[in-house]
């Protein structure tokens, strides 16, 4: 896969790597969860193994940037763009969409529609306070089979992501910028 054809974004050809590496040890037919998708960068970088292994996708996002003043600057351009649209653009054009079940909401409502003991992975990358953090570790850690992987992004560069991992008493794996810990 050509790296410069991907959406713009946050994730470095380091998350990417490790991320290939996470997903690559799901099973066939298997399911995983993405909270924090923007305009799909994370997901288009693995589209090939999710094609090859027929992953089913559970992609969470309100699609609408951050409320949080200190991150607001760095999501202007949901104010101009429909980031959804964006976003379905983007994983069409690597072959990933019917492979998807988009929710577009934020993660403590988007849970309730998934039921405990379901995927094998989730990956958290949606709000990075403390609070929002801490609250998708605990509401995502029961959507997860026996087993799964518990993983997240930002380790690296938010202290409240470190403080909501080591608060929930996991004991993570640590690649780069992403935690990893199997449950």
């Amino acid at each position: 896969m050509n790296r410069e054809t991907l959406p713009p974004g946050w994730f470095t050809e380091k998350d990417i790597e490790t991320y290939r590496k996470l997903i690559s040890i799901l099973p066939n037919q298997g399911s995983f969860i993405e909270m924090g998708n923007w305009k799909g960068r994370s997901l288009c970088s693995i589209s090939d193994i999710i094609r090859s292994k027929k992953l089913k996708v559970i992609a969470i996002d309100t699609f609408e940037g951050t409320e949080d003043p200190l991150f607001r600057h760095e999501y202007k351009e949901a104010d101009q763009l429909n980031i959804r649209q964006e976003f379905e653009k983007n994983i069409a054009r690597f072959g990933i969409a019917e492979y998807m079940t988009i929710i577009q909401s934020p993660t403590p409502e988007a849970a309730a529609k998934i039921a405990d003991g379901s995927v094998d992975l989730v990956f958290i990358d949606a709000g990075h306070t403390l609070e929002a953090a801490k609250g998708d570790i605990a509401l995502y850690r029961t959507k997860l089979k026996p087993g799964g992987i518990l993983a997240g992004h930002d380790w690296e560069i938010f202290e409240s992501v470190r403080d909501a991992v080591h608060q929930s008493g996991l004991k993570p794996i640590i690649d780069g910028n992403i935690f990893y810990q199997k449950m």
